[in-house]
Parts: C-alpha cells; structure tokens; sequence
C-alpha cells in the first residue's frame, strides 16, 4: 500500500506509531487494541523454536507464526527501549523518534509481514476449492512464510526465534519448496487470468523463445523501421556540425 505519491514510509511510520502504543499498554497489563497485536501481551523470554526436522517445519503452521511473532515482538521492543533512551538523554519526543525512524520501520515491516503470514494461512484453509488446489495454494503459503524467514535471517537470529542449524533447515526447506511450485508455476501465473492482449509481453511465452520475440516485438515497432530514426539527421546531426 502506497500514498499518492508512491511513498508508503508514512504508513509504515504510521503503524509503528500504533504498535508502540499498544507495546506500552501491554506493558502495563492492559489489553492491545488490535487481535493482530497479541503477541505484544504473551512472554517470548524462554520461547526457542521446537523444530528440528525439515518434515517438523513444513508442518508446523503454530511454530512458523511464533518465529514471526517473536520477531515483531523482539524488534517493537527493541525501538520502544531505544527512543526512552533518547528521551532520557535529554532528546524531545518529536527528535528522538526521528533518530528511530530506521528501526520503526524494521519493526512495522515485521508486524505486517507476520500479519500476512498469518492470513495467508488463514486465507487458504477457509477457501471454498478443491482438495488439489488447496494443496497447491498450501504449498505457496508454505514457501513465502519460509523464505520471509530466509530473507530476514539476520532478525530471526538476533531475536533468538531460531538457531543457526535451523536456519540451516529453512533454507534446504525453501529448495524442497521451489521444486514443488516449479511444475505449477505457470499455472499459478495464469490463474491471474491477465490477457495476453494486455500484457503485450514477450517474458510469458511458453515455448520458452523468450529473445526471439523480443527482438521482433522491437522490430515491429515503428521507431526501429530505420536503423537510425530519421529526427537524428532533422535535429541532432546539423547540432553537431555546427560545435
């Protein structure tokens, strides 16, 4: 999501606001606002990930959310400890969240992609289809839950969600799963049901001639009838004659 200039770090300011908020209410034994913010209420102190197989982490819908709870409740805590700080060393409000602004919006990407983890999983067990289709949409739930792990390894570790060796698990996972995507990914593709027509790309052909018709796409179009398109003789070739 996007404001209408194309910039979303408004938003993701936006939503950091939101969870440090609730990040204080649940420290102070209140309730948070928002079901999507839960995790800021329970204990991650003693929490490690319990996998230790890669069929245990393929599985494990519960483990796989906890890592990416743990992760948003590491990196809000992280924020919220630092801007006190900032305050404390004599910093207004308004200057020492401008001094986090990069770790806000670590921790507001974390809580929206744990968000989305969560309901894609979600998404995918309620939707009224056939058993093989959900199988296949289960498969690509899977793969993007694990490879946000792979992607963001360097905040999983440092929060503790896993160790080492598991992520050593997650990244042989991820493989396992790009092979079982691979035979449906055109399919998958299709299934956004963009015509051919308005695409006008070469890059899906299924033969796989994929330079072929580029090269004569470009020759169809009617800036490269010429090898040199005639505004260069009209404009650019007098400009250089006279310099």
């Amino acid at each position: 999501m996007t404001i209408v200039e194309g910039e979303n770090t408004v938003l993701y300011l936006q939503t950091a606001r939101f969870q440090v908020k609730q990040y204080g209410r649940a420290v102070s034994g209140l309730s948070v606002a928002d079901q999507s913010l839960d995790y800021l209420t329970q204990d991650w102190t003693s929490y490690s990930c319990p996998l230790s197989s890669k069929d245990q982490l393929t599985n494990s819908k519960a483990a796989i959310l906890n890592m990416y709870k743990k992760r948003a409740f590491y990196l809000i805590a992280k924020v919220d400890k630092r801007l006190r700080s900032e305050v404390e060393k004599g910093q207004s409000p308004e200057t020492a969240w401008n001094n986090c602004l990069v770790e806000l919006i670590q921790a507001a990407q974390a809580h929206i992609h744990y968000y989305m983890v969560q309901n894609c999983y979600t998404g995918v067990e309620s939707v009224d289809t056939t058993t093989d289709i959900r199988e296949v949409l289960l498969i690509l739930c899977q793969f993007f839950a694990i490879y946000g792990i792979s992607k963001c390894s360097g905040d999983f570790l440092q929060a503790s969600c896993l160790s080492p060796a598991q992520l050593e698990l997650v990244k042989a996972v991820e493989r396992d799963l790009l092979a079982s995507i691979r035979p449906n990914a055109v399919s998958l593709v299709d299934a956004f049901d963009i015509h051919e027509m308005r695409l006008n790309s070469a890059l899906g052909c299924y033969d796989g001639n994929v330079y072929e018709k580029l090269v004569e796409s470009a020759s169809r179009n009617p800036l490269n009838k010429t090898e040199v398109h005639p505004s260069f003789y009209k404009h650019i070739k007098p400009l250089q004659a006279n310099l």
